[in-house]
């Protein structure tokens, strides 16, 4: 039985299921989750993303922020809530996942994909303005369970993006803080340049990158627009 990386059997009937994608940029998933049968709905709050997603892809994604998206959701309506580098933006991040937990049925999943702190990366590479939180494997695993959610799977701690899955259980708990060093200063502090540039060059990772780049833009060349790229990428879950 095929399934998705979510756990999601696209044979199963879902045509009662509701989603709702936090932070959907121009809608790419929301459109995938429609192709799968869900009622699919999206949040963005930049303007022109919401309005790609809605003239170009035909989808539903509100122009609002995510306090208003959330207020027009009734409690225990959702089958899945998804948010692709969302949470490490939030200033009050227990509060907003609280409020995200009650609007999922009691089967009802969280899913949440965020930047790894201690990932490879360039000694200037690593902070930026936009973001407020940064997130190691068991730091986001311990902010989803103070916020009351029990982890359903994860992917590993030393990915380059953190990938949760989760229930909303109402199990507040505080987590107990750690007398070692934080790990994020200590590999903030390990960083240098010269490593890291042998690194890549020793990977490849230059080239690499340059060749991905050069293939995306003649395979995106090859449509007259975004919906008939996604229409080609996403066409077979329909089936």
């Amino acid at each position: 039985m095929r399934q998705n990386s979510l756990g999601l059997d696209p044979a199963q009937n879902t045509h009662a299921r509701r989603s709702l994608d936090i932070g959907s940029s121009s809608g790419e998933f929301v459109y995938l989750m429609h192709t799968l049968g869900f009622q699919a709905k999206g949040i963005e709050p930049h303007a022109g993303y919401a309005s790609y997603a809605r003239h170009m892809l035909g989808i539903e994604v509100n122009n609002v922020t995510l306090q208003q998206g959330l207020a027009s959701e009734a409690a225990g309506s959702l089958d899945l809530i998804s948010m692709f580098h969302v949470l490490e933006h939030l200033p009050e991040p227990v509060s907003a996942l609280r409020t995200i937990g009650e609007k999922l049925k009691p089967a009802g999943l969280l899913y949440i994909e965020v930047p790894n702190a201690l990932r490879l990366c360039s000694p200037h590479y690593m902070f930026f303005r936009a973001h407020t939180l940064y997130f190691t494997g068991k730091t986001l695993r311990n902010l989803l369970e103070t916020a009351g959610f029990k982890i359903v799977a994860h992917n590993p701690d030393d990915s380059d993006n953190l990938n949760v899955v989760a229930q909303f259980v109402n199990a507040h708990r505080a987590c107990p803080a750690s007398a070692a060093g934080h790990p994020l200063v200590s590999a903030q502090q390990a960083r240098r340049w010269l490593p890291y540039l042998l690194q890549q060059l020793r990977d490849g990772q230059p080239l690499r990158k340059w060749r991905i780049r050069q293939e995306e833009k003649r395979s995106a060349a090859q449509y007259a627009d975004g919906l008939s790229l996604l229409s080609q990428l996403y066409g077979h879950t329909s089936a």
